[in-house]
């Protein structure tokens, strides 16, 4: 090597003038600017390995939403990137008006400390009650719920019945897929519901415009009723002018009654869960005495081509006899003209002579109908006549 080689400086990499890339087209997502993952010599030399997967920052979640929202037209063509931003966008919405976000350790956490054992099929979004569970999931208790989920699906494939379908989307609340915010867990809000909403509700299934209520009576006396009139008028004789009682009123199903609505027929039937009956309200009835729900009723309208199908119907023992039920049912008969209404009723029921007087016929004996719905010890029969109203 020459001295002359020896003067002249050789460029370092470090200055050599880099090209910046061509810009990315529209529809591509560009590469997400995140913290670089360790490498395999990094994840030896440190005490314990990093897990897998965690758990993003709200700060983190923002700037994912606002990359992924630069590029509608990459996540249009990427169906999990649209999902995904879809759920950070519920995400900050529920952040925003102070709602709890979804926490599955919570989830899984309330489910095991439950007292009650539920089995899910997860092919058909259906749950059974097994019965009380007094000891901790065990390997044993896993082998018996696998069983029993067995057994249900077993039962699924030899009852194809479109009304026994109706039942198991409505019945046997999963817990883990349906648990109730923290303001629905208070006592009030169990028998009253969520909060006090008279405003008119669009129908999912119709479009059409619903009033507050269907109907508002002030002449319908309940024994609960009369027995709190003549304690008032005891009382307050000689003293000054008795408070004014309140209303009757029949009104569409709404969210904020589902809390109570699930606990009235949970207690008097089995575990349900109505959410999917605001689908179609125009075909749903609640019973309000003030904002205290003591009655309901329920129907499917399309469990075929020309039949609906009434699911629930449930008036309180304290609020009987005194034509709430009648009103309610009137009312399911009502809102499906043209088509039959068919039902299923215990065959020690007294509400089968309710049925009879609106013209209902039974049409078949059905053996065992409630056995898997109905609890061990229930009072009703869970042997049941199919019932049908010809249009």
């Amino acid at each position: 090597m020459s001295s002359s080689d020896h003067g002249k400086s050789r460029p370092s990499k470090a200055s050599v003038p880099k090209h910046s890339p061509p810009p990315l087209p529209v529809d591509v997502l560009p590469p997400l600017p995140i913290d670089p993952a360790p490498t395999p010599v990094q994840l030896e030399d440190a005490d314990a390995a990093l897990p897998s997967m965690l758990p993003l920052t709200e700060q983190q979640e923002k700037v994912l939403e606002k990359y992924l929202s630069q590029c509608p037209l990459a996540v249009g063509k990427d169906p999990k990137a649209a999902r995904l931003l879809r759920k950070l966008k519920v995400r900050f919405k529920q952040r925003l008006y102070n709602r709890q976000l979804f926490d599955l350790d919570v989830s899984i956490c309330r489910y095991l400390s439950s007292t009650v054992k539920y089995v899910v099929d997860p092919g058909r979004e259906y749950s059974e009650q097994v019965g009380p569970v007094q000891r901790p999931v065990t390997a044993q208790s896993s082998y018996d719920a696998q069983q029993s989920q067995l057994a249900v699906s077993a039962r699924l494939a030899t009852h194809p019945s479109p009304q026994m379908q109706v039942l198991d989307q409505l019945s046997l609340i999963p817990v883990l897929s349906r648990a109730l915010p923290p303001e629905f867990k208070t006592f009030r809000q169990t028998l009253c519901g969520a909060g006090d909403v008279r405003s008119p509700i669009t129908s999912p299934y119709t479009t059409r415009k619903l009033p507050p209520f269907i109907f508002r009576s002030t002449e319908l006396v309940p024994p609960k009723v009369k027995l709190n009139q003549g304690i008032r008028s005891r009382m307050l004789s000689n003293g000054p002018n008795m408070p004014q009682e309140e209303s009757i009123d029949f009104c569409y199903l709404q969210e904020h009654h589902l809390p109570a609505v699930n606990n009235l027929v949970s207690h008097f039937f089995w575990p349900v869960d109505l959410s999917e009956c605001l689908q179609y309200p125009d075909f749903t009835c609640v019973v309000l005495y003030g904002k205290l729900v003591v009655g309901c009723g329920f129907m499917t309208p399309d469990v075929k081509v020309n039949e609906a199908y009434i699911s629930f119907l449930l008036v309180h023992p304290d609020f009987q006899r005194c034509s709430i039920g009648k009103i309610i049912l009137y009312h399911l008969i009502q809102s499906c003209m043209g088509k039959d209404v068919t039902l299923h009723v215990s065959v020690d029921n007294p509400a089968m002579l309710l049925y009879q007087t609106m013209g209902f016929k039974a049409e078949r004996y059905c053996l065992d109908f409630y056995r898997h719905y109905y609890p061990e010890g229930h009072h009703l029969s869970k042997n049941a006549y199919f019932m049908r109203l010809r249009k």
